[in-house]
């Protein structure tokens, strides 16, 4: 595994906040720990601020996009006309549209809030999914949302033809309810409990995280 904060700069921020740009980096952590598999020997690369917040990069496969979403109110719901997902939408239809970002690669929405059923986002999870309803969703959202921020977004979204609208759809997961900043922390810390002594699993996170974040 290597990591990169190689600050290549893009035309989208990854956010306002200091606090949201701390989750990406331990997200990031977190993801990577457990995508390690000593017994498959496999190594990956992980990039921070590049090609999207966080992008995971395997020899021979697809890249894995991550736009993450940090909220205080984890109780909230991430509504169809969320600027959550249509900034992130936004960033992945530039990318398609320069090059860089490619059909086959895997784009994801990590965010801390919740989700209703029937909405946009339930129709986009790993399992049980509705492309076809989700791209019908979208379609409505712009001649019913007044959000002036979304829309850039729209105006792209509307401008695919409708056989690039599903393939854009399809390439993309949504992953509520994620565990907020603090919450990472504890789970960095079950990811490495039968790593080293219990009674060393603490200084031994500070040690990685200090070291994660050099890098």
């Amino acid at each position: 595994m290597t990591g990169s904060s190689a600050g290549a700069s893009t035309a989208f921020g990854a956010g306002d906040s200091a606090l949201g740009y701390l989750y990406q980096i331990r997200m990031a952590l977190l993801t990577a720990l457990r995508r390690i598999n000593p017994a498959a020997d496999e190594d990956f690369s992980v990039y921070l601020e590049t090609l999207d917040d966080v992008v995971f990069e395997s020899t021979g496969t697809a890249l894995e996009l991550f736009q993450l979403k940090h909220h205080s109110n984890t109780q909230a719901n991430l509504t169809d006309a969320s600027p959550d997902i249509w900034k992130s939408l936004r960033v992945w239809m530039a990318g398609r549209e320069s090059g860089v970002v490619s059909a086959d690669d895997r784009l994801v929405l990590i965010t801390t809030q919740t989700i209703a059923e029937g909405s946009l986002a339930s129709k986009l999870l790993t399992g049980n999914r509705d492309e076809a309803g989700a791209v019908a969703i979208l379609r409505a959202i712009p001649g019913s949302s007044t959000n002036a921020t979304n829309a850039p977004a729209y105006e792209a979204f509307q401008a695919l033809g409708p056989k690039e609208q599903l393939t854009l759809v399809s390439s993309i997961v949504i992953a509520p309810n994620q565990p907020n900043i603090e919450q990472v922390g504890v789970d960095i810390r079950q990811e490495v409990r039968f790593t080293v002594r219990r009674d060393h699993v603490d200084s031994f996170v500070t040690r990685l995280e200090g070291w994660w974040f050099t890098k």
